[in-house]
């Protein structure tokens, strides 16, 4: 029976590559993980320690701690740890030889790289995934502190408004309970007939029960005890001094670390953006656009570092890594700029997230016509 490898085309020396290359990838990330961990750790030891009765508990929690870390440090360096085993790949076949009798038979370059090309394209593809899917599902152990590894500990909250214009605010929540304490809530002329301000001494969050429905926060401890109800949005409850708000905004929209937006499907965001009154609405504009540009410009970045390692004349392993690290430096570097312009507005989100490419693009071409063939 035909091989998969064998059905798409592989070579032999395609499958080499690829090994080559996961195995490089592997090593890269397990490395800078390790000295992430061992340097945060150190500064974090504390917290751990605080809350471990035992040698045991101490390893368990830092285990748990950054094993759910490892996921957003894939996704936050995936670009670069893809550069660093495109380089040693390739340049270490450069450095053994092993191009020469390819490019002798009159192979053409692209041809005799592909399988580590195409190991690129496969990291991309894990890195959406990891985005898309990963990430949202664990995007509440991401924002736990060390020594909250359970999220049981009250947390500082911010506002949110949900799809109506109804403003959910309050000073902390225990994640525990999912209650929110201290809570305001403001209710919007186009939903109340006029602007209604309601303080509660803590409000208490109930998931929706199917798709579709909205979550119900109950207030307890109200202020006006008294008020009329006639919209939908809002009802009284079996107590005095109680309500019960119908929202699409959830606890966990309440609770939102710096830059929470990052941990949220594309498909999410997309939600939030329909809402007007969406904080931090520039930045996620950007970020949704970004999201698409950004397996192109990890592949463009790739492409722009073949003639460094690749490209005619003698040049050692570590000056094609040096240039590769500052070639990737000054990509980010403008990524950065052009994501920075957009946040402030001064750009509109798309081009934010296109200007790199459009800088790159051309560059990459026209590069890599100093491969050497």
């Amino acid at each position: 029976m035909m091989s998969l490898a064998s059905w798409i085309g592989l070579t032999t020396f395609d499958r080499y590559l690829i090994r080559r290359f996961l195995t490089a990838y592997v090593i890269c990330f397990v490395s800078l993980v390790a000295l992430y961990v061992v340097i945060d750790a150190f500064n974090n030891f504390d917290e751990f320690s605080e809350i471990s009765r035992s040698a045991f508990d101490l390893v368990r929690y830092m285990a748990l701690y950054y094993g759910t870390r490892s996921v957003l440090f894939f996704d936050r360096l995936a670009a670069v740890i893809n550069l660093l085993a495109v380089i040693f790949v390739f340049g270490w076949l450069r450095r053994q030889n092993e191009l020469i009798p390819f490019l002798s038979a009159g192979v053409p370059t692209w041809r005799v790289i592909l399988g580590g090309l195409l190991a690129t394209v496969a990291v991309n593809g894990l890195v959406v995934v990891n985005q898309e899917w990963v990430i949202p599902a664990i995007g509440d152990r991401l924002l736990r502190s060390p020594d909250d590894p359970y999220g049981e500990k009250t947390v500082g909250a911010e506002g949110a408004y949900d799809s109506n214009g109804i403003l959910i605010a309050g000073q902390r929540i225990d994640r525990k309970n999912a209650t929110l304490r201290r809570v305001t809530v403001v209710l919007p002329r186009s939903v109340a007939g006029r602007l209604i301000t309601i303080h509660a001494e803590r409000a208490v969050y109930q998931a929706p029960g199917r798709d579709g429905e909205l979550g119900r926060w109950i207030l307890y401890e109200a202020e006006p005890r008294d008020l009329e109800v006639s919209f939908t949005a809002l009802r009284k409850g079996p107590e005095p001094g109680t309500y019960v708000l119908l929202s699409d905004v959830s606890l966990q929209d309440v609770y939102r670390g710096e830059r929470w937006y990052h941990l949220e499907s594309t498909g999410r965001l997309l939600k939030r953006l329909q809402n007007p009154r969406t904080i931090h609405r520039a930045e996620i504009a950007v970020l949704v656009h970004s999201r698409l540009t950004r397996p192109l410009l990890n592949t463009l970045l790739v492409f722009l570092a073949l003639p460094l390692v690749l490209g005619a004349g003698d040049r050692k392993l570590f000056w094609s890594l040096g240039s590769c690290i500052l070639l990737s430096a000054v990509v980010h570097g403008v990524v950065y700029v052009s994501h920075g312009l957009g946040n402030h507005e001064l750009i509109a989100p798309s081009l934010a997230a296109w200007l790199p490419v459009l800088i790159f693009g051309p560059v990459a071409v026209a590069v890599y016509d100093l491969v050497q063939t």
